[in-house]
């Protein structure tokens, strides 16, 4: 859930209701939740991470009163900040795949600070975990509670009613101006996805006709050779010589033969592109699509995400030694459609924060071909997921399509 989304706005008002609603002694429990459930639509891990952190972090403090230790305060800090390091700089240098919690540094300094605060008797710790993790977890929902701290501040304090009100109403200015270029954002980005699906699509078909053509002059001029070839053929009594020319040709059919026979004329036309493009550069292209061939697809979809897929392959395998595609599509169990897109790689891919990034430069301009896997793949109810084996130098891109 985005914090610039209705429905976050929707969850933050159910919440706030909740807490003014429900009796003050269990208050804190509604705010725990909320922020807890918040942070668990975003990915189970990082919550059990932040939980983790926040338990010890509890513990630490109670521990701190009774004993000022420097080491303890030193172990407890460097547990807090250890974890943040970990999960931020850890994914780039492995390239797994981690989600960072939501609001990792805010989490772990403001944890950190309440530890410093608690060992110079700054503040006293607090006994209940309940309400110390509502502390630490407000986090996704702070912006909205700042206006209830504000009002507060304007009944106790009535000389900073002016400076309050000009505050409050710069900060609905810029939450207003965040949701409207927001989504304008989202939508030009629409918009460019669609018009880079088009023009994919055209330039694939165009691609193939002109594949096809091709063939077609080369399967004429086979023909017309093959009627001068077969009249010498009906001349030859050596058996050993026919079976050898008789294979010759059949291999020049196998050559000629039109490339896809999924059902789909789509995928067919993207299979035959890439079968061409492959052979005229050396790079071994196999596929497969026995029982499934992404007929629930839109054309335009399916040509920019395999398009995509592929075009990484191909620019991948070319560098590589051993140059080699290995294209699968096929249909595990009822409703339930993998794509599964193997190639052989020279290096392993470059990675930010456990993303993939282009190795191009300029990169600004560059990458879109992933964003634009993953966003397809999500409309059709599907993740995309990627390895890399650092043995055998492959690159896997899997999309698993739930119907």
């Amino acid at each position: 859930m985005s914090i610039l989304s209705l429905e976050f706005l929707a969850f933050s008002a159910l919440v706030i209701l909740l807490y003014y609603l429900l009796p003050l002694k269990i208050r804190w429990i509604v705010l725990l939740t909320g922020s807890a459930v918040f942070m668990g639509l975003s990915g189970w891990r990082g919550l059990a991470h932040l939980t983790a952190v926040a338990l010890i972090m509890w513990g630490g403090a109670l521990l701190l009163q009774e004993r000022k230790s420097r080491l303890l305060l030193a172990l407890c800090l460097m547990l807090d900040l250890g974890a943040m390091a970990f999960l931020k700089y850890w994914p780039s240098l492995s390239g797994a795949q981690l989600l960072l919690p939501l609001g990792l540094s805010y989490f772990t300094f403001q944890s950190a600070g309440y530890l410093i605060d608690v060992y110079r008797g700054k503040t006293e710790p607090e006994r209940s975990p309940v309400s110390f993790g509502a502390f630490l977890f407000l986090f996704p929902l702070c912006a909205l509670f700042a206006d209830i701290t504000m009002w507060r501040a304007m009944i106790e304090a009535p000389s900073i009613r002016p400076f309050v009100a000009v505050g409050s109403v710069a900060i609905l200015a810029a939450v207003l101006l965040t949701y409207v270029f927001y989504g304008n954002t989202v939508r030009r980005n629409e918009d460019l996805f669609r018009l880079q699906s088009a023009f994919e699509k055209a330039q694939t078909d165009k691609e193939y006709y002109a594949l096809l053509e091709s063939r077609g002059e080369e399967l004429r001029t086979f023909v017309h050779d093959e009627k001068n070839r077969l009249a010498v053929l009906q001349s030859m009594d050596d058996a050993d010589e026919m079976h050898k020319y008789v294979t010759e040709i059949l291999g020049t059919l196998q050559t000629s033969a039109p490339v896809g026979n999924t059902k789909n004329k789509m995928l067919d036309l993207v299979l035959g592109k890439y079968d061409a493009q492959c052979r005229m550069l050396g790079v071994r292209f196999n596929y497969t699509a026995m029982n499934a061939n992404l007929s629930f697809m839109e054309d335009v979809d399916l040509v920019a995400l395999l398009g995509n897929v592929l075009d990484n392959a191909v620019e991948a395998a070319q560098a590589a030694d051993d140059k080699c595609i290995e294209l699968s599509i096929e249909s595990k169990v009822a409703g339930v459609t993998i794509l599964t897109c193997e190639n052989s790689a020279a290096t392993a891919p470059l990675t930010r924060s456990g993303l993939l990034r282009t190795a191009k430069e300029n990169a600004a301009h560059h990458g879109i071909g992933v964003k634009s896997i993953a966003r397809i793949a999500k409309k059709y109810d599907g993740q995309y997921k990627w390895s890399w084996d650092n043995q055998a130098n492959v690159f896997i891109a899997r999309i698993i399509f739930e119907r």
